[in-house]
C-alpha cells in the first residue's frame, strides 16, 4: 500500500486525497493514524500531504484544484507563473471551476467558467490563449504586453488563437509583419518602434548580396539599408568575441548598410536613432 501511496503522491507534489488512499487500501483508521503519527499532514478535510516534504507554491498551486474539486484549473495571474511567463512571480493564488461548481476554497480565489485545461509540472492549468484572455481582464499596461509577447515568442500559442478584441486588439496589432522575434526584449523594440510613427521593421532580416549572406540582424528598414541589433554586449564577452562583431559589423557597414546596437535599458536610444535616421531619408 505505501508503495502504490508513494507512487500517487510523487504525481501530485507529495499530496494525497482521501479517496486515493482509499483506493490503495487504506482505511480510515490507517488515515487517522498517519495523520496522528505525524507522517501525514493535513492541507484540507480529506487532503493530505506526506510530511518532511517541503511546502512549495506550486504544491499548493495543485491542492487548491484538488480541494476544488475535478475540473478546477490554476488560472488568470497563478497560470502565468506556472507557464512562467515573463514578469509573473508566486503569488496569491487563482483558480477556474466548471459552472455550477461551488470550488469554495480557502487557498485560492475561485472563477467560474467554462474552461479546457492541460496539466504543466504536475498542474492542472489553463491552456495559454485561455490564460491571457483572463491576463487581459486583470492586469495592465506593460504587464499584459509582456505576458503576450513572452507567450508568442516561446510559441506557446500561436497568434490566431489569441482573440483579437478588447485591450488585446491593439497588443496584437503589433505583430503583423513577417519573421519570429528571439524574444520579448526584442518585440518590445519593435513596439517601441511603432509607437515613435515608424513603420512596421522587418524581424529577423537576412541582408545579401551577390549571392552570399552577409549577416541575419534582429530588426531591419530594407528600404533604409538601416539594421538593429538588441543586447549588442552579447557579442564582446572576450577578446575573440569582440573582434568577430566588429568584422560583423564591418561587413554589414561595408555594403551599404547601417547598425545600431543597444543593451535592453538603452532600447529608448536605438528607437530614437532609428526614427531620426528614418525620417532624415524618407
Amino acid at each position: 500500500m505505501d508503495a502504490e501511496i508513494a507512487r500517487v503522491a510523487v504525481r501530485q507534489h507529495s499530496l494525497i486525497l482521501r479517496d486515493q488512499a482509499l483506493a490503495c487500501g487504506l482505511t480510515d483508521r490507517m488515515i487517522r493514524t498517519r495523520v496522528t503519527t505525524g507522517r501525514w499532514a493535513v492541507v484540507s478535510p480529506g487532503l493530505y500531504r506526506i510530511a518532511g516534504v517541503p511546502v512549495t507554491w506550486h504544491q499548493r498551486a495543485l491542492a487548491a484544484c484538488l480541494i476544488a474539486g475535478p475540473g478546477a484549473v490554476v488560472s488568470h495571474r497563478a497560470a502565468a507563473v506556472v507557464w512562467g511567463v515573463s514578469g509573473f512571480r508566486p503569488g496569491p493564488l487563482d483558480i477556474t471551476v466548471p459552472p455550477g461548481q461551488s470550488g469554495r476554497n480557502a487557498l485560492a480565489r475561485v472563477h467560474r467558467s467554462a474552461v479546457d485545461g492541460v496539466r504543466r509540472d504536475g498542474v492542472p492549468v489553463t491552456r495559454p490563449s485561455r490564460m491571457v484572455t483572463d491576463l487581459a481582464g486583470v492586469v495592465r499596461g506593460d504587464a499584459l504586453e509582456e505576458a503576450v509577447d513572452d507567450v508568442l515568442c516561446r510559441r506557446l500559442c500561436r497568434l490566431e488563437d489569441l482573440p483579437a478584441q478588447g485591450r488585446l486588439r491593439e497588443l496584437l496589432a503589433a505583430w503583423d509583419g513577417d519573421g519570429l522575434p528571439e524574444g520579448v526584449a526584442e518585440m518590445r523594440v519593435v513596439r517601441r518602434l511603432l509607437a515613435a510613427g515608424l513603420p512596421q521593421p522587418v524581424r529577423q532580416y537576412e541582408i545579401w548580396v551577390g549571392g552570399e549572406l552577409i549577416a541575419r540582424v534582429d530588426l531591419a528598414y530594407p528600404e533604409y539599408r538601416l539594421a538593429m541589433e538588441l543586447d549588442g554586449f552579447r557579442w564582446h564577452a572576450g577578446r575573440r568575441a569582440f573582434r568577430g562583431n566588429r568584422r560583423r559589423r564591418n561587413r554589414i557597414e561595408g555594403v551599404g548598410w547601417r547598425l545600431l546596437e543597444a543593451a535592453p535599458e538603452d532600447i529608448g536610444d536605438l528607437v530614437a536613432g532609428a526614427a531620426a535616421m528614418v525620417r532624415r531619408a524618407a
